[in-house]
């Protein structure tokens, strides 16, 4: 658990999950349009 928490800060630090948010985004989007 301590690991995976650490994998989280380090990719926010690389915005990284800014991307992934980003791409969550465009799929809900495409879904709900379609």
């Amino acid at each position: 658990m301590k690991s995976s928490t650490k994998f989280w800060e380090i990719a926010d630090n690389r915005g990284v999950a800014d991307l992934f948010k980003g791409k969550l985004l465009k799929i809900t989007l495409f879904v709900t349009s379609v």
